[in-house]
């Protein structure tokens, strides 16, 4: 299963490989949730990103 990242601070997805941010989730990074929870794990400050099933997103 993909995961795509919104970011509460930006108000947005993330993109693929972690370049920037996007209004649709059409347009969102799609990652593994070893690589979400990595990507989550490493974003300052904390608590601002949340991970999402695909299924859900769409």
């Amino acid at each position: 299963m993909d995961y795509v990242i919104w970011s509460h601070e930006h108000q947005a997805w993330w993109r693929p490989d972690c370049c920037g941010y996007t209004q649709e989730v059409s347009e969102a990074g799609k990652y593994t949730k070893a690589e979400a929870g990595n990507i989550v794990a490493s974003a300052t400050p904390h608590g601002i990103e949340v991970i999402v099933p695909v299924f859900s997103a769409e």
